[in-house]
């Protein structure tokens, strides 16, 4: 595979079964011909879904992998999933914006597992604003957009960036993609939800890969949109 131009990095945790995180998200990427590369911020003791426990990495670890990776890759795009607290989320949002500023980030946020093991915690407005000024685009599943809504007003934060969340429609009963900028709510396509096992997380990593063969936000979404759709039927 050519890596000289469609390189993404997947920082998540470590899911033995392979059915969520860096294992998952690198399987997809190449899916779609992209180079994917990965740094490990836990690892989690699961099988399919049944998580039964998680031990962190230390921000000094987590930046141990991800230095060589920045200094040996030209990274196009990257997925940022689950971390432990808003802190180690700003920290490596800075050490990829000193090393490579024109990175395309996107953060899927994960609060909490079907086992009530807290991820990402201690959030609050502060921590909420900085972050995003570091990012690209945050992907949140229906709950998770109420969690991130109880820490800061939605309108004010995608002041910073961009969210694509889910949204009911009018008539029917069904939800449908959203795009929400700075200036515009953009309609993406029906969503998919509660069809695929942490579909949130598949979706904001073919947008990561899209990302990475050159498409923009919202044509990147567009594409994941169709992909995830047509995987389905």
């Amino acid at each position: 595979m050519d890596v000289s131009n469609k390189i993404a990095l997947s920082i998540t945790t470590f899911d033995p079964s392979a059915t969520s995180g860096i294992l998952a998200d690198i399987k997809t990427l190449e899916s779609l011909k992209v180079y994917g590369v990965g740094v490990t911020t836990a690892t989690t003791y699961k099988a399919k879904n049944n998580t039964i426990g998680i031990n962190w990495q230390p921000v000094s670890e987590i930046s141990a992998q991800l230095i060589p990776l920045l200094d040996s890759y030209n990274i196009v795009s990257c997925k940022i999933g689950s971390i432990k607290n808003p802190e180690t989320l700003i920290d490596i949002l800075k050490l990829i914006r000193s090393y490579q500023p024109a990175v395309k980030i996107v953060w899927d946020p994960f609060f909490e597992s079907q086992v009530g093991v807290e991820f990402c915690t201690s959030f609050n407005e502060d921590s909420l604003i900085e972050a995003s000024k570091m990012l690209d685009l945050i992907t949140p599943n229906p709950e998770e957009l109420n969690k991130l809504e109880s820490y800061s007003d939605l309108a004010k934060l995608s002041k910073q960036v961009s969210f694509l969340f889910q949204k009911p429609k009018k008539v029917k009963s069904d939800f449908i993609d959203i795009l929400q900028t700075d200036t515009r709510a953009i309609e993406i396509g029906d969503a998919i939800i509660g069809s695929i096992q942490n579909n949130s997380s598949f979706l904001s990593t073919l947008i990561t890969g899209f990302l990475a063969q050159g498409f923009n936000i919202e044509d990147s979404c567009k594409e994941a949109n169709n992909f995830l759709r047509n995987k389905i039927q």
